[in-house]
This record gives structure tokens, C-alpha cells and sequence, in this order.
């Protein structure tokens, strides 16, 4: 049995708001690190789940949760960019290059990346974990009005 593209959606809406509940816990446990270069190991075993953490949100977010709403709404599956320009037109992005700027830094995580640009990661992570949680919240919200519209 095959399962719809909204069940599809609602799995990976629910994949995201667990995600984001970890996202939320390891940014909080962040928010006190000061300095990234002189780490202890707890404040560094912090960071890196907080990597991983921001890396999981944003596949989610941008891979699956991003398409199976393009799907459900125009039928066909699109780029990234595309994806982005529809959901600019929509409202539920407010500029797509802050949105393609967590993408990238998805990516810079996924990548091997040399110890001193470690310390610049973690600079960025911290600096764009709200924006990503704010996007992940708002595509929540939009979700919601969508299963309200199609049940209508």
C-alpha cells in the first residue's frame, strides 16, 4: 500500500517538530559559550550536537518537508530554487537567500572541514539556529492552515 502525499507531509511535519524539540535543547545548552576557539570538552561535545542537530532540521525542513508541500500544492516536484521562489510567493519565506545560506550551511557541516574553519561553523550555527527554528515553526503553521484548506 502506498501512502499519500499528505500522509507523507504529516510524517515529516511530525519528523521536524521532534527534531526542532532537540534543535531547541541543544541551542539552549549552547547559548553560554562565549569563546569557540578555547573549548572545553563539555562546551564542545554541546556544539557538535548542535551541528548535528542544525543538519537534521535543515534536511528535514529543506528535503522533505519543503517538497511534499511543493508537491501537494502544484503537482510537481521543483528545484531548490524553485522551491524557494514559491515559497517566497507565498509568504512563508521572507528571503531566499537567508534560506539558501542554511542549506549551504547544512552542507559545510556534511563536509569534511578543517579544524580552524570548525571554529567559524560554530560561530555560524549559533548565529542561525533562531532563523532556522523560526522558518521550521512557520512551516509548521503553514502546514496547518494547509491541512485546514484541503479538508474544506
Amino acid at each position: 500500500m502506498h501512502k499519500t502525499d499528505i500522509e507523507i507531509l504529516l510524517e515529516n511535519t511530525d519528523a521536524l517538530k521532534l527534531s526542532l524539540k532537540w534543535i531547541n535543547h541543544s541551542f539552549e545548552l549552547c547559548k553560554n559559550i562565549e569563546e569557540y576557539k578555547n573549548l572545553d570538552i563539555n562546551e564542545y561535545d554541546k556544539l557538535e550536537t548542535l551541528t548535528s542537530r542544525f543538519a537534521r532540521t535543515t534536511d528535514i525542513l529543506f528535503n522533505k518537508v519543503f517538497r511534499s508541500i511543493v508537491l501537494i500544492e502544484t503537482g510537481s516536484n521543483k528545484s531548490l530554487l524553485d522551491t524557494l521562489l514559491y515559497f517566497s510567493k507565498v509568504k512563508l519565506i521572507e528571503n531566499n537567500e537567508k534560506a539558501r545560506f542554511l542549506k549551504e550551511l547544512r552542507n559545510d557541516i556534511a563536509h569534511d572541514y578543517l579544524q580552524e574553519d570548525l571554529f567559524e561553523l560554530f560561530e555560524n550555527i549559533m548565529a542561525h539556529t533562531d532563523e532556522l527554528i523560526t522558518l521550521a515553526e512557520r512551516t509548521i503553521n503553514y502546514i496547518d492552515d494547509l491541512m485546514i484548506k484541503l479538508k474544506g
